[in-house]
């Protein structure tokens, strides 16, 4: 495949990781945790973070009489910390594997300091897919966000905004990809979901907790909703839904620069949309024009909420008074908006 001369440069392979095993057969059963022990083989210690994959057990056809195996799907995907060439982690076994003795786990990292890239494994895994008893009455909980974990239901966003889907369930969730049990995205109510299963991933050192993130198409300038289908690891489904408005927002812009509450006392907020990620510099003057408080920040494209503890820059609370605020972002192309507000401040 392309050039005949590009030597191929494999990662260094170990089989360096040990899984705990409850029983003497070694095998481990639907619902179970695999929980395990690794290390890399480098001579330099290596810390950082590697990219994990659990696959289920190989799939075995037979190809024009010919027998075939293929990799089986991946059931965990994450990633866990790396200290000293060693690493520790764990992961759900789902009701959706196959029963065989090929599965395997797989750990990647990347040394910047010796630029070299290592693997460590574990083959021949042996899955069951007679589950054991473990309790499951609660579905994942899913929290939607667009372009910001700011994000509210009933935003403002642009025409293309990265869809944020935090999911976790205590039994893991399902990435199996098989039918039925993908998760799926449905715009506007669309008849015909698009499944998302492969943008999820694990936290790091968790296999209960993850995020996905997908990038929307293009949409038009109005109303819209999305619903978001997941499955735990045990195939208890969940729906989450949310709304918010579209807009061609261009060029760069703040708008709905609100102070909240207002009047304040002892703590307020700045709310405001931005179109794009910016520097803000957020200055409150008195009605005289003095300025008395200045507060950097960094915003992010979508909604924004900057708290103030109504206090000067010296840190003395701030007498009975009307006081402005002006919020002026500026974005990595140079270009600069600004907004002013009123605040009745009371004590």
């Amino acid at each position: 495949m392309g050039d005949p001369h590009l030597r191929i440069n494999p990662p260094q392979p170990y089989t360096g990781i040990n899984p705990v095993f409850q029983g003497e057969d070694e095998v481990f059963n639907s619902r179970e945790t695999v929980e395990f022990s690794g290390v890399f083989s480098s001579a330099a210690p290596i810390n950082g973070t590697a990219e994990l994959i659990a696959y289920d057990t190989d799939n075995q056809y037979r190809l024009d009489n010919v027998s075939v195996s293929e990799k089986g799907q991946q059931i965990f995907r994450g990633s866990l910390t790396v200290e000293d060439n060693h690493f520790t982690g764990a992961y759900i076994v789902p009701d959706d594997v196959r029963t065989g003795n090929t599965a395997s786990i797989v750990t990647y990292i990347w040394d910047p300091v010796q630029k070299q890239d290592y693997a460590s494994y574990y083959s021949s895994m042996k899955l069951n897919d007679e589950a054991v008893p473990v309790s499951n009455v609660s579905a994942p909980q899913i929290e939607l966000f667009l372009s910001s974990l700011d994000f509210r239901p009933g935003d403002t966003v642009g025409e293309t905004p990265l869809l944020i889907a935090r999911i976790s369930d205590d039994n893991g969730i399902n990435i199996t990809g098989n039918a039925g049990r993908n998760i799926l995205l449905v715009i506007d109510g669309s008849l015909q979901p698009i499944p998302v299963t492969q943008y999820f991933n694990y936290d790091t050192n968790s296999y209960t907790t993850g995020t996905l993130q997908y990038q929307l198409p293009q949409l038009t300038d109005g109303p819209h909703t999305i619903q978001l289908i997941a499955f735990d690891s045990f195939n208890l489904p969940a729906v989450a839904s949310t709304e918010f408005i579209v807009r061609d927002i261009g060029d760069f812009n703040l708008e709905r620069f609100l102070i909240y509450p207002n009047p304040a006392q002892n703590q307020t907020s700045f709310t405001f949309l931005l179109s794009d990620n910016a520097d803000l510099e957020i200055s409150v003057y008195t009605v005289r024009g003095r300025r008395i408080r200045k507060i950097n920040a960094v915003g992010r494209q979508g909604f924004n909420t900057i708290p103030w503890d109504v206090r000067d820059e010296a840190g003395n609370r701030l007498a009975n008074n009307t006081y402005f605020v002006k919020v002026k972002a500026t974005n990595t192309a140079g270009e600069r908006v600004e907004k002013t507000e009123s605040v009745v401040v009371y004590n």
